[in-house]
């Protein structure tokens, strides 16, 4: 039965009728993809199950045979994509698979220049940009890295071919002009994000009525600060009051604002006070932040529930299989709570907010908040950084509120209030923003020893040096017992469980001390570079677990053998860069 029921499905493949299928099956055969890849390109259905199509079309059995390239392009949202790589080596195979199974028309590719070729190789190169951080590329910088690309044959891209195909690189890719006049290309994908949060924060900002709300909002900080009330004029204590009052207001009268200022300004206090508000708090009030532990402090200090950006989003706008979020449109959007308030808003990447402004529909106040000095998120774009350059006034009057249309800023810090965080006040000199009076009187209590109990500074000047200095330091800081070591450090600095003489970990959640400290360094290499300096800190605190895990012997081994190059072993404290799943561990 089996048998006559393939030999059925080859009589249909072999007529006419069947000869389109015929030729998709060969086509897809070429290219050392996955089954579970060759199962959702497999037919119409399928792909529109995985929800696979090109910007929004649906993608026929003819149009993959005229355009190979498009199982790329089409598949970079999927997970376990398949790679520009797999199927340029299916459409340039070696010279005697190529003599023997040549590409047919209209599949066959002209030569190491066709415009399907160079689209999708360009499209490669746009998303390892994105990865880095870029949503836009000139067009000199993409040629640069398409003539290294270790491709066969290579691709010899040039400001003619791109002339030439430039037709052919539409919908996928968009072309602009730099300031300079000169051309860039832009994904499409990141195209209607910019565009979307674009239009939203200039329709918000600049049109619709303005929201009134009846709140005393001076007053109502001279209750909870009573200290503060009777501060003289052009004081910092009266600014401090000044600017808070002066943000609320804006951020309750504005349909879309920004909240920034360095930390321990009293952004947070700014907001409880917000959410506090009858009148806001009444029609609802939905907290977000980018990350879970960004999400726990915003819900400490409020008081309410928060949310991830990832669970507010999912399903529609937030696949968890592939961890990206999507502009889609047409799904319901949440209208629930009328004040939303995103925290941490300097980690939100473009298709995080793009996502988010699609997703909302009938609230009355957006609010990002946030210090734009940060390091900016991991993933395309700084929406937050433009937005805030967008709302800032080009000017503001002296020892007044730094306050615009849908713009906040708060700028006295919490050392005046008595409470002197000098880590605060000399990061504050790396901000790149304006010093403000007496800002650098800092670099004075550095030279003096006077830097309070939050601030530590340490000179070195030989490797040798920094060695013996760290670990030293480091235990002071984290109250190691220097008779029982390494115990202690696995309990003390990274969370560890003592059982007996030994130490073991929960493999489910990190132990709470590993937030408590972290080691930052700019270089990766070199006596100061990370390299160093986790090898330093396994010497020094963890020595019998490295020798452990280094035993050649593994019948009676309790402890794992190091991983990867940097060796980290058994209750290393790292850094989660992804959050997946890796089933082979």
């Amino acid at each position: 039965d089996q048998v006559e029921g393939f030999a059925d499905t080859w009589a249909y493949l072999a007529s006419k009728r069947g000869s389109g299928r015929l030729a998709y099956s060969k086509l897809l055969a070429r290219f050392n993809i996955t089954l579970p890849q060759a199962m959702r390109w497999w037919d119409e259905s399928s792909r529109n199950n995985a929800g696979i199509n090109l910007s929004g079309a649906e993608l026929s059995d003819a149009a993959i045979v005229e355009n190979p390239y498009l199982l790329y392009e089409c598949d970079r949202d999927q997970p376990e994509s398949i790679a520009f790589e797999t199927i340029d080596q299916g459409a340039f195979p070696e010279r005697a698979i190529a003599v023997k199974h040549p590409l047919t028309p209209p599949t066959k590719i002209t030569g190491p220049v066709d415009g399907r070729r160079l689209r999708a190789a360009t499209a490669a190169v746009l998303e390892e940009a994105a990865i880095k951080g870029h949503t836009l590329m000139s067009r000199a910088d993409i040629i640069a890295v398409l003539r290294k690309k270790p491709l066969s044959p290579s691709l010899p891209a040039s400001d003619d071919q791109f002339e030439i195909h430039t037709a052919k690189l539409d919908p996928l890719i968009k072309e602009y002009q730099l300031e300079d006049g000169k051309p860039a290309y832009q994904l499409d994908r990141l195209v209607v994000s910019r565009e979307l949060i674009a239009s939203t924060v200039k329709k918000r900002v600049n049109q619709g009525k303005r929201h009134t709300v009846e709140i005393d909002w001076l007053g109502e900080l001279d209750e909870t600060f009573p200290g503060d009330k009777g501060a003289t004029r052009g004081s910092s204590e009266y600014l401090r009051r000044q600017e808070k009052a002066a943000a609320l207001a804006e951020l309750s009268a504005s349909r879309f604002s920004v909240l920034i200022g360095p930390a321990g300004t009293g952004k947070t206090t700014l907001l409880k006070f917000l959410c506090e508000a009858k009148p806001i708090a009444n029609r609802g009030i939905l907290l977000l932040a980018p990350t879970g532990k960004a999400r726990v402090r915003l819900q400490l200090s409020t008081g309410l529930e928060a949310k991830t950006l990832a669970q507010f989003l999912r399903p529609q706008r937030y696949h968890e299989a592939t961890q990206s979020y999507h502009v889609i449109g047409d799904a319901e959007r949440y209208s629930a709570c009328k004040t939303v308030i995103v925290d941490e808003a300097s980690m939100l990447t473009e298709e995080q907010l793009a996502a988010l402004l699609d997703g909302l529909g009938g609230v009355e106040r957006i609010i990002l908040v946030g210090d734009p000095s940060q390091l900016p998120p991991i993933g395309p774009g700084r929406p937050f950084v433009d937005i805030v350059n967008l709302l800032e006034p080009e000017c503001f009057a002296v020892n007044e509120p730094r306050i615009g249309k849908g713009y906040a800023e708060l700028t006295v810090g919490s050392r005046q209030k008595g409470k002197e965080r000098r880590d605060l006040e000399f990061a504050e000199l790396f901000s790149g923003r304006a010093a403000g009076p007496a800002q650098d009187e800092i670099i004075a209590c550095v030279t003096d020893g006077e830097v309070g109990p939050h601030l530590r500074i340490c000179s070195w000047s030989s490797p040798s040096a920094l060695a013996t200095m760290l670990p030293k330091v480091i235990g002071e800081e984290l109250g190691v017992d220097l008779d029982n070591l390494e115990q202690s450090f696995a309990v003390q600095a990274l969370g560890g469980n003592a059982s007996g003489a030994s130490v073991y970990f929960n493999f489910w959640n990190s132990g709470p001390a590993a937030d408590q400290w972290q080691i930052l360094s700019p270089v990766k290499g070199e006596a100061a570079g990370t390299i160093a300096l986790n090898r330093l800190i396994q010497q020094g605190f963890r020595g019998e677990t490295k020798r452990k895990a280094a035993l050649a012997d593994r019948r009676f081994a309790k402890v794992p053998t190091p991983m990867g190059g940097d060796g980290i072993i058994y209750g290393d404290k790292v850094i989660n860069l992804g959050n997946h799943r890796r089933r082979w561990v």
